[in-house]
């Protein structure tokens, strides 16, 4: 059975959450990073330590919102920001909450910006491959059934123009 209190159980949590979402911002940092200079070796290790981070986090906001139910408070922000009133007179927890809440933000928005850089070269390889087949990428259609279909069906590849 656990014996520290509330506060300093919820201390506890927020200050690993902080810990892990560094880690997953730097994880992120660096998978932006291998996508601009196309390192796959790199990007691989930032995968795989995002992976890490984002279960980490998960767990912790799992025992975060178990610790706050147990206490009667909602498990969101609202909830949160009531139990910081009741509980934090001194001061002690907020700043770390608001630490973990701007930490989470710009994770959010290096995750954003490294998707639509995979998002923008997953096009360019597609149009990449449309002018390898000898289709115009601009003119697909969709089948009866809903597949995909070139203009026409007059596909030819590079290789037999």
């Amino acid at each position: 059975m656990n014996m520290r209190s509330f506060p300093e159980q919820l201390d506890q949590i927020l200050t690993h959450s902080v810990r892990e979402a560094s880690a997953l911002e730097h994880a992120l940092q660096l998978e932006g990073q291998a996508l601009s200079t196309r390192d796959l070796e790199t990007l691989n290790l930032a995968i795989a330590q995002k992976q890490q981070q984002v279960e980490r986090l998960e767990q912790l906001t799992r025992d975060q919102g178990a610790l706050l139910k147990r206490e009667g408070y909602e498990n969101n922000a609202q909830g949160m920001a009531r139990c910081l009133r009741d509980w934090d007179a001194e001061g002690v927890l907020a700043p770390i909450w608001d630490r973990l809440v701007d930490l989470m933000a710009r994770c959010r928005q290096l995750n954003l910006a490294n998707g639509g850089v995979v998002e923008t070269k997953r096009r360019h390889v597609e149009q990449a491959l449309h002018i390898l087949r000898g289709e115009d990428p601009r003119t697909e259609l969709y089948g009866p059934r809903g597949q995909p279909t070139s203009a026409g069906g007059k596909s030819r590849t590079i290789t037999k123009a």
